[in-house]
This record gives C-alpha cells, structure tokens and sequence, in this order.
C-alpha cells in the first residue's frame, strides 16, 4: 500500500461537515437518547464518544460509501484493502462488542441507528468526495482525472436517483454500550 493509501487526514472540520458531518448530528441526537444518563450519574467523556460509542457501518449500510468503495474496486480491483469496510473491521457489531468486553464492560448492548441521507443531486452527493481528506476523498483526489471520472460515472451508473435527481440512502452506525 503506497503512503497515499495510508494517510487519513481528519483535520477539517469544514469538509468534513458536508461529507459525514450533516449524518453525525442526527446519529448523535439518537446515541445520546439511547443512553438515558440518568440525572446526577457519573460518567466519563474519553473525546470521540460517551461510557458507550458509536462507529459508522463502513462494510454495510453507510451507503455514502459503500457506493463509492464498490464503484472503486470495480474499477480498480486491486485497490481493495483501501475500502474503509476492509480497514475497519471494528465497524460491526461482533467485534465492536467484543472490544468493549475485552474492556472489562457488562451489560453490553449493541444496536444500529440509521439516518436518511438525502442529497439533492448527484453533485451534492460527489462534491464531499473532492475534498481530499479522509479515506475516501484522499483516494477520490488520488486518481488522475481520467481514473476520477471514470468513478464518478460508475457511481452515478449505481445510485438510486430518484425521478427529481434526488439521492435518498441511509447512514449506519453501529452503537454500544455498557457498564463496569
């Protein structure tokens, strides 16, 4: 895997807001009910999540990108170990749990939240990817403009697009949570 492969910069929040951003709120508003902390209980913020967490279902139905991963390695087959469902396999409920038993935590329980995704076109829904961070994008803007169009219309070719060019998908995340 060359250094581009590897780099996953998640740096912006400006173009991040616009790819997943817009999901993550209404993932987070739904997470954040399914915990029920009760008032005056204690618990402890580690900075990317609450006792519990939440991860996007990269291998499944975070359909962003799962179109744009299986669009990729159509294309490019030899690119596989590049599609975010590959590189993260925390990203699923076995081993999700499984990470947070191997933490000592009880009571597990794991659940999926979806959000729908709709994008106005197929322009709202390519731009993000032009934004050269993140896994996607990073591979996105890694491609010479011939590669890159090339994916853009593989994409376009598989999308549900709708009879007013909308793009309705959903969003997964995996969430988990427990107790000591």
């Amino acid at each position: 895997m060359d250094a581009s492969a590897q780099r996953s910069v998640w740096a912006s929040g400006r173009d991040y807001e616009p790819y997943v951003g817009r999901w993550s709120r209404h993932v987070g508003r739904e997470f954040v009910d399914w915990l029920a902390i009760p008032p005056g209980a204690r618990w402890l913020d580690l900075g990317c999540g609450t006792v519990a967490g939440y991860v996007w279902d990269y291998a499944g139905k975070m359909e962003l990108m799962r179109y744009f991963w299986d669009a990729a390695v159509a294309l490019k087959p030899e690119d596989l170990e590049r599609d975010e469902g590959r590189r993260f396999p925390i990203c699923q409920p076995g081993p999700l749990r499984h990470l947070f038993e191997r933490a000592g935590l009880k009571n597990l329980q794991v659940r999926s939240i979806d959000v729908p995704t709709h994008f106005r076109d197929f322009d709202d829904y390519w731009t993000p990817f032009l934004g050269g961070q993140f896994p996607a994008p990073d591979y996105a803007m890694s491609l010479d403009e011939a590669a890159r169009a090339a994916l853009r219309e593989r994409i376009r070719a598989h999308l549900p697009i709708a009879a007013d060019g909308s793009i309705p998908l959903i969003a997964r995340a995996w969430a988990v949570r427990g107790t000591r």
